[in-house]
């Protein structure tokens, strides 16, 4: 308050001053604790619903791998295995130049994305050279009537021979375990030759040998050699996403596991599990809001190598959106070209290195940004499904989380505005009237020296400062009672000298008189003798 002369001014600014640090001290407090609990809350609805999209996920895997060692086990699987292998060899061939083979070719060209500059290997390395294999892709695909993604509704084919009756046989029974857990195909591979006898889907990785390039580095012939190698009959081998060709170069992982009879493994069975399963446990079935995610929160599975293991929800609900916000990033320019490609984030966009690495650690809560560079609320851990290094990850944008928080703020401020204003407008009444008497008091204390004895001070109040006017106007009564008596005193002393002053005067008069009679009585007296 320094260069303020003005006590009313400095009371009012006091009181004003004391009313804001109270109002801020205790806003900051309650926004804090609330902002500190607010966090709290979102980290633990965060890790309730990581925990239960965890257990999704995991007995998922777990689900289909169960559904893999029935299937092996299955007396009608062995069966079918066993018919399908010993009637492949019936399927009438196809030579290179015939009307078949040109047919397969043109099924390729028309239908199939390979042999396209995105793609590392051209057409011609994908194109069965066996004879045997052609014929079964002609009858099963080329010249299968339904479109390409229903060729799995194909159910007889008479000009397959024994091989076509085995099919007409046991496909109904793989075609409803298909349909109805939601896979995307299953496969009947043969132990010796890894060639796939069999798949429900049929694409163009129906007959081929697994062993052979180029399919020999597909994640299928991974999974089969992996479950070749088993020692039980109760393993499942699992085989994490990777471009699999057949598939349009879609990610696909597989479960896989050996099928047994008399001791031995005379097959594989491999199950490819489908993106749009994975997609549809993490999305909730896109209830985001009603389990606690809000418009802006999210799940969604990250691999060791930071690559998304699931599509992200902005993706999920508007894919041509997330394309091109990834496209505006020139960062994310060809990430954005080949997820548009392929409709999947999934192997297509990583998350940052150090998320990825922090998130495959110890589960925990922290807050960080996302791709966008928006802060959130993260929750994550590592996921527990055996041969696939994955975590989940839960979080949501801070500002949706923290937002009634900051509508708190605002009303903080809102009321402590109001409270400002009642302060200042105390603080003014109270400045008043303190320093209205002692205006009053200074202006009395003014006319008292003017030697004005007749001044007196209102008496407002019965407080300090009204007594201490009664004491101001008790002062000035008694000065003006001393100066009336002083004034008497001058008068009478006036009187008293007057009078002292003309019995002087009287008294030489009477003695002037007195000695001039004595001296003429004595010159008499003189004149006499002489």
């Amino acid at each position: 308050m320094l260069g303020i002369r003005s006590y009313r001014a400095k009371l009012r600014l006091l009181v004003l001053g004391l009313g804001l640090l109270a109002i801020g001290i205790t806003g900051w407090e309650a926004s804090a604790g609330a902002a500190a609990a607010m966090r709290q809350a979102t980290y633990d609805r965060l890790a309730a619903v990581r925990e239960t999209r965890s257990r999704q996920i995991e007995r998922y895997f777990a689900d289909v791998g169960n559904h893999v060692l029935a299937l092996s086990a299955d007396e009608a699987t062995i069966e079918a295995l066993g018919r399908f292998r010993a009637t492949w060899a019936t399927l009438p061939p196809a030579d290179a130049d015939s009307e078949a083979a040109l047919a397969v070719r043109r099924y390729y060209d028309e239908s199939h994305s390979l042999g396209e500059p995105a793609e590392a290997e051209a057409l011609a390395d994908w194109l069965p050279a066996d004879p045997l294999v052609l014929g079964a892709q002609h009858l099963f695909l080329a010249d299968n009537p339904h479109p390409v993604g229903a060729k799995d509704l194909l159910l007889t084919v008479p000009e397959a021979g024994p091989y076509g009756e085995a099919h007409a046989r046991y496909h109904p029974t793989f075609h409803r375990y298909q349909s109805a857990f939601g896979f995307y195909d299953i496969f009947l591979i043969d132990a010796s030759t890894r060639r796939i006898l069999y798949t429900v889907f049929k694409e163009i990785d129906f007959g081929v040998p697994l062993a052979e390039p180029p399919y020999a580095h597909t994640g299928l012939a991974r999974a089969v050699e992996r479950a070749l190698q088993v020692e039980g009959p109760e393993l499942v081998v699992v085989e994490d996403y990777s471009p699999y060709p057949p598939s349009y170069f879609a990610p696909a992982a597989f479960l896989a596991a050996p099928v047994w009879s008399a001791g031995s493994k005379v097959g594989v069975l491999a199950i490819q599990v489908s993106v749009a399963e994975v997609n549809r446990v993490m999305a909730g079935e896109q209830q985001w809001e009603l389990e606690g995610l809000g418009r802006t929160g999210q799940s969604y599975l990250v691999a060791a190598d930071g690559t998304y293991r699931s599509d992200p929800r902005r993706h999920v609900e508007d894919p041509e959106a997330f394309v091109r916000a990834l496209q505006a990033d020139a960062g994310n320019a060809g990430s954005a070209a080949t997820l548009s490609r392929y409709g999947t984030a999934i192997l297509n966009l990583r998350v940052d290195a150090d998320l990825a690495s922090r998130v495959m650690g110890p589960r925990g809560t922290e807050l960080g940004t996302d791709a966008r560079g928006v802060e959130v609320l993260r929750s994550h851990a590592p996921l527990d499904v055996p041969g696939l290094e994955w975590a989940i990850v839960a979080e949501i944008e801070s500002a949706e989380a923290l937002a009634p928080v900051r509508a708190l703020q605002q009303r903080i401020l809102g009321i402590g505005g109001l409270v400002a204003v009642a302060f200042f407008a105390a603080g003014t009444w109270l400045a008043r009237s303190v320093t209205t008497p002692v205006l009053a008091l200074a202006e009395g204390a003014r006319r008292l020296e003017s030697l004005d004895f007749q001044t007196r001070i209102p008496v407002t109040s019965e407080d300090e400062i009204g007594g201490l006017a009664h004491s101001f106007n008790r002062m000035a009564e008694r000065l003006e009672r001393t100066t009336v008596s002083k004034a008497e005193l001058e008068v009478l002393a006036g009187r008293l000298i007057t009078a002292q002053e003309d019995e002087r005067r009287r008294l030489a008069r009477e003695l002037h008189d007195d000695l001039t009679q004595r001296l003429a009585a004595l010159a008499i007296e003189a004149g006499l003798l002489e």
